[in-house]
């Protein structure tokens, strides 16, 4: 990718200069600020111009100058950014004539609202002084007075008279008789109190990285920056990590790793610690794992 200069000293050229010196491409520092590549070229070059007004490029410029821990608002001054026109929100008014009114009340809607409203207050006058409730004198009598009770009690004496002495009772049915000749059934056996000894069951364990691969494990205290790619040049990362995550990820060895903030990550390879300090610059650690 072509690099572009911008006069020395200049607010882009100060930027430049931060960026190499911690070791980062252009396309590193893109993705972490969540702009495209031409951005990042515009705001090196001080074409603020090109970034959709000065609005936008200051944000850029602030988020820029934190990423490479610089004073953004002295950036911001020194490229000229501090001020911009305030836009003119008048309005402006072409054309003459008044609002149209709302019409007048329609003279049915009133004569409706006169004669509802008596109706109304009769049903409600009505339902207080309980007019439609019905005459509870004219409703069928269904509760038997104690007279039928006494009626009903000697008819059913006079039907159990008729039933002659001395009759057998009818036999209990068959099948009642054969249940009561059916032995006992035999007490169900006494469970056994000898507990069965728990047999606890092994954890599985994790997988095994496959032949020719490593096993890289992170931790990161801060938000950091990391790429990996494998032996055949694909990218198995390419993205910041949050600060306080943890990642692991298996390739083909060797493996080509740019760390950034390299000092608030812990590597492990393999299951054993891996120190990044001698291979870090400026806190970017640039390394392969074999």
């Amino acid at each position: 990718m072509t690099e572009y200069s911008a006069p020395a000293g200049s607010t882009g050229e100060r930027l430049r200069a931060a960026r190499e010196a911690r070791g980062l491409g252009l396309d590193s520092v893109a993705a972490q600020l969540k702009l495209h590549p031409r951005q990042v070229e515009a705001l090196e070059r001080d074409a603020f111009e090109q970034l959709g007004g000065h609005t936008y490029a200051r944000g850029f410029l602030r988020n820029y100058a934190r990423l490479l821990e610089l004073d953004g608002d002295a950036l911001v001054a020194a490229a000229g950014l501090e001020n911009e026109a305030a836009p003119n929100l008048e309005v402006t008014c072409n054309a003459d004539g008044a609002m149209p009114q709302a019409q007048a009340r329609r003279p049915w809607l009133l004569s409706a609202l006169g004669l509802g409203l008596p109706i109304a207050v009769g049903l409600a006058l009505a339902a207080y002084l309980d007019w439609f409730k019905p005459d509870s004198t004219k409703l069928p009598q269904i509760i038997s007075s104690p007279a039928s009770t006494d009626a009903i009690a000697p008819a059913q004496a006079a039907a159990s008279s008729t039933v002659p002495q001395g009759a057998a009772k009818p036999s209990a049915p068959a099948s009642a008789a054969t249940e009561t000749a059916k032995p006992p059934a035999p007490a169900a056996p006494a469970a056994s109190t000898t507990q069965v000894p728990q047999v606890a069951k092994a954890d599985a364990a994790p997988a095994l990285p496959a032949a020719g691969e490593k096993r890289l494990e992170f931790e990161f205290a801060t938000d950091t920056w990391l790429e990996i790619k494998d032996a055949d040049g694909r990218t198995l990362v390419s993205q910041v990590r949050p600060g306080g995550s943890k990642f692991s990820v298996d390739g083909k060895a060797p493996l080509a790793l740019v760390v950034g903030h390299a000092g608030s990550v812990q590597l492990r390879v393999d299951g054993q610690t891996f120190d990044l300090q001698p291979h870090t610059k400026v806190d970017v650690a640039r390394f392969s794992v074999k």
